[in-house]
């Protein structure tokens, strides 16, 4: 009887020893995918100001100036043409309602 309670008390330490490894490792995954998540927030914000200062050499405005010092005709819509870049969204809290409802299931 005692060999078996140390054989069954062996098995729950490693088993113990296998979870918390298991946990560590999920954690630093959590860790790592929250800082991805935010360098992809960072570079949308760096790639959206990269396209504004494209825009301004090769985008719509500047081919509008090319083509009027060339003696091209430009379109009505031409001067009031613009361009909208993507932002950050605006952090908005969303307020979870609480809910004094409650269920009771009778069997």
């Amino acid at each position: 009887m005692m060999k078996r309670l140390r054989r069954y008390a062996s098995y729950y330490v490693v088993l113990l020893m296998v979870l918390s490894a298991l946990g560590a490792n999920n954690q630093r995954l959590h860790r790592q995918q929250w800082q991805m998540i935010d360098q992809k927030k960072t570079l949308q914000l760096e790639l959206s100001s990269l396209r504004a200062q494209e825009a301004a050499y090769f985008g719509a405005p500047a081919v509008r100036v090319w083509a009027l010092a060339r003696g091209m005709i430009a379109a009505p819509e031409g001067p009031s043409a613009g361009f909208i870049f993507a932002e950050a969204a605006p952090a908005v809290e969303v307020l979870t309602p609480v809910n004094e409802l409650e269920i009771v299931t009778v069997w």
